[in-house]
């Protein structure tokens, strides 16, 4: 049993790292088109006052922001891949439909049960527990219904891409379209009910996060724990600082 439990954390954790590893290598580059727009910079060395390096700058920041932004959808898909046993592009590619379904089906529940937040003029969707991804508004699960979704699809995908089926009609079914069809299920149920367990999950994080900020010193404690703590789930990210906080 011990041993199934480590194997499972190894490759779980060689699976998040696959994604992972493109992250220092774009945090470098946007440090880079962060320095090429700073005004404070910009004033100091007039050079990059210049429009084509403005232009540049601009370039640089909002193409690796844009990756930054949506590091959901390359754990889905960078999980799904690592964990495919063969044929690891057929995984990325349902891992990539699945993401999308995952979204319109939270989408289309939110919208037909009277549940989807208008955005406010000022602060859009913050504090509502739903956010706008790739123009599909839906619950906030942050990096969390990625890793969770390509899990899925990994484990899914081993164990039905051989599956053939007799018939001239079945047999369209039969092989990594039977992945397909299986994470159609999942990710529309999956969407569906992230409507109504996500929400309290985020009220437990938020009245967690409230006692963080009015602990003090172990308040500090806490978040020093839970964000070593919940790094490999990727649900770190979801855990303010009391400093973070004071500062929202």
């Amino acid at each position: 049993m011990k041993e199934k439990v480590m194997n499972g954390l190894e490759k779980f954790s060689k699976a998040m790292l696959s994604p992972l590893s493109y992250i220092s290598a774009a945090g470098l580059i946007l440090v880079l088109g962060a320095l090429l727009t700073s005004t404070s910079l910009s004033a100091m060395i007039p050079v990059l006052q210049w429009t084509p390096i403005k232009l540049l700058g601009q370039l640089i920041y909002n193409c690796i922001m844009v990756i930054i932004n949506n590091l959901s959808l390359m754990f889905c898909v960078g999980i799904a891949a690592a964990l495919a046993k063969k044929n690891k592009q057929q995984a990325a590619i349902i891992g990539l439909m699945s993401y999308f379904m995952y979204l319109t089906a939270g989408n289309v529940t939110l919208t037909q049960l009277g549940m989807l937040a208008e955005a406010d003029p000022m602060v859009g969707l913050y504090g509502t527990g739903q956010s706008t991804v790739f123009g599909i508004q839906t619950v906030d699960m942050g990096v969390f219904g990625g890793i969770l979704l390509g899990l899925v699809c990994g484990w899914v995908y081993n164990r039905t891409c051989e599956k053939q089926f007799k018939g001239i009609i079945t047999q369209i079914y039969s092989g990594n379209r039977w992945s397909f069809t299986c994470m159609v299920v999942f990710s529309i149920l999956f969407g569906f009910g992230s409507c109504f367990f996500w929400p309290p999950v985020q009220n437990v994080i938020s009245a967690l996060t409230d006692l963080i900020a009015t602990s003090g010193n172990f308040g500090l404690f806490l978040y020093g724990f839970l964000e070593r703590f919940l790094i490999p789930t990727g649900l770190h990210h979801l855990i303010y600082s009391p400093y973070q906080i004071s500062a929202l």
